[in-house]
């Protein structure tokens, strides 16, 4: 950690820090991800041999602004958070009416008794305000199979994900 009054401690300050940097203004960007697709780092379970990691960077006023239209729409829909794991289970089992399950009671769209349309217009408004233009989506990902056959005996940790 740099310290404003570094100076007084004998130490460099953040302005001699920033300084070795070429532009004139200094931001910080804050970002928010998710992994998915991590649940078997082999890749032999569904959905695991191309894990990926997601989000979003942005400077601070645009996660406040963000957070405040996030939790109007979690709020307007009684909702306590987003997953889209059990958001798409919930639509599936309104699509094929299915009956509760252990899991299913759990989840709590499905519990909420959201219908298909309700579950949509959730995900569209949620989706809208996500995609904001002031926010730089980045994500990353690898293939488990081409990690094991031609990249782990190369480096010391074996951990793909690492």
């Amino acid at each position: 950690m740099i310290r404003l009054d570094a100076e007084l401690h004998g130490k460099p300050s953040f302005r001699e820090w920033a300084s070795q940097f070429s532009g004139k203004y200094f931001v910080v960007i804050q970002i928010f991800a998710d992994e998915s697709g991590t649940h078997a780092p082999d890749g032999s379970q569904v959905g695991s041999k191309y894990p990926v990691i997601a989000g979003w960077a942005a400077k601070k006023s645009t996660w406040d602004t963000f957070c405040i239209a996030w939790n109007a729409i979690l709020n307007k829909y009684d909702a306590p958070y987003f997953h889209g794991r059990e958001l798409s289970a919930a639509r599936v089992a309104a699509i094929q009416s299915r009956p509760p399950t252990k899991e299913l009671l759990k989840n709590p769209y499905y519990a909420a008794k959201w219908d298909v349309k309700t579950i949509d217009a959730f995900h569209d408004k949620l989706t809208k305000v996500a995609a904001d233009k002031k926010k730089i989506p980045i994500v990353g990902s690898i293939s488990i199979p081409i990690f094991n056959e031609k990249i782990r005996d190369m480096v010391s940790d074996k951990d793909p994900y690492k």
